[in-house]
């Protein structure tokens, strides 16, 4: 495959499920973090069914090949165009490049467009990034359908990074809402690509999730027992010696580095 050939996306989606544990925490304010969508775009009014669901999951079928992730959110940026909002790493193809073409079809569903990959970090094998975050840009009807859907794609508001270690937290994937617990920040880790190759993650934040994670939860959202988004879920860690068995990036570094907001 070249680097300009196009993946093919599929988006599942899933029915409601439940909530996370009680937070330890409390949120903490970031001038440089995102802020709400205004009310006047069209996709944030109401009624949209608030409420913990599960993800949308994201596979990518690359070269008879799939790879899978999950979209974590809707994003606008300041001109008002929307994306979809996943993992970097699960962009890339074959070859470890990020492919500008996407074919998103949405399953079960006569949704599907052709579209375009608008930002992506890591945006080869190899790379040593701050954050794993990916925009999928989609049409402003698309994007209202996809809320209307699925309301586990608007959180109850954004937290920005600190967390407080051992407040309760939540991975929402495919296969329903896990448990997890906050662990540390400033995580330094490798991390595998589907294909080939490996990635390393800088400043990333070690959490535990019960049970673990599995293939195709990257980019899942993590969320509070508030149901506000703290961040993206970026993969599983080896445990030995380690207090926490998975990392994600904060919502807040990844708004500011992508110069987008998160619809609520």
């Amino acid at each position: 495959m070249s680097h300009a050939s196009a993946l093919m996306c599929l988006l599942h989606l899933p029915s409601p499920d439940g909530s996370a544990g009680p937070d330890a925490g409390s949120p903490a304010g970031n001038p440089c973090g995102p802020v709400p969508v205004p009310a006047t775009l069209p996709w944030a009014h109401p009624p949209f069914v608030r409420g913990r669901a599960e993800s949308i999951r994201l596979g990518l079928r690359v070269a008879g090949d799939s790879a899978t992730g999950t979209a974590g959110a809707i994003c606008v940026n300041e001109a008002g165009q929307p994306f979809v909002l996943t993992c970097g790493h699960v962009l890339l193809d074959e070859q470890g490049h990020a492919a500008g073409q996407v074919e998103l079809i949405v399953a079960d569903s006569p949704l599907q467009t052709a579209t375009r990959l608008w930002q992506c970090s890591p945006h080869e094998a190899g790379e040593t990034c701050s954050y794993d975050a990916a925009l999928v840009q989609v049409s402003p009807e698309l994007a209202m359908t996809l809320c209307q859907q699925n309301p586990a794609l608007l959180p109850k508001g954004i937290r920005n990074a600190p967390f407080t270690p051992g407040e309760s937290m939540g991975l929402l994937t495919r296969s329903g809402v896990r448990e997890a617990v906050y662990v540390t920040p400033n995580v330094q880790v490798r991390l595998d690509l589907f294909h080939s190759g490996t990635y390393a993650l800088l400043d990333a934040h070690g959490y535990r999730v019960e049970g673990g994670s599995t293939g195709g939860d990257s980019g899942a959202p993590v969320r509070d027992s508030q149901d506000r988004l703290v961040g993206l879920h970026c993969g599983s860690v080896n445990t030995s010696g380690l207090d926490y068995n998975a990392v994600f990036c904060d919502i807040g570094r990844i708004c500011f580095n992508l110069n987008v907001r998160v619809v609520e």
